[in-house]
């Protein structure tokens, strides 16, 4: 059974053909043993990233990867994708190989170069701010992907 997933905007990236050297892992219960694992693995430092989120971070400095592990936000990683941002954000693939796992179509908002929004607003240290400031906006002015809501999409 899979206890992890590469999530989020790591399979964004390689779905548009970018380097990938940030990658989230969401993994089900403390993702502290596979974030030390996988430190042994590569032998590069390990830390807590953040101790509120139990996330933890490795870097492979060899490969110029950092891998973020962080515990499921749900009971289930489909859970976990249908709480995050934009559907280009919300695929996860098992970290041991398999199929991706795609519930709100982020694939083909890639392919329709669509950045369509899951949620309306996100939280950051406890505010909720529109998209203006959401991080991801960027690739929207920049014309990488046209930004919609699940509304204006249908």
């Amino acid at each position: 059974m899979t206890r992890s997933w590469i999530v989020g905007g790591a399979l964004r990236d390689e779905l548009l053909g970018r380097e990938v050297t940030d990658i989230d892992i969401a993994v089900a219960g403390d993702p502290e043993a596979e974030a030390r694992e996988l430190a042994a693995e590569v032998r590069g430092p390990v830390f807590r990233l953040s101790e509120a989120f139990g996330a933890w971070r490795v870097v492979d400095r060899k490969s110029g990867r950092v891998y973020d592990f962080a515990p499921l936000q749900g009971e289930s990683v489909e859970e976990d994708l249908r709480s995050r941002d934009f559907t280009v954000n919300a695929m996860a693939r098992p970290r041991d190989g398999g199929e991706l796992i795609d519930p709100l179509g982020g694939r083909a908002d890639i392919e329709a170069r669509t950045l369509l929004l899951v949620r309306l607003a996100w939280s950051s240290g406890g505010a909720t701010t529109g998209c203006r400031t959401h991080p991801a906006c960027p690739r929207s002015r920049r014309g990488e992907l046209q930004l919609r809501t699940k509304a204006s999409h249908q």
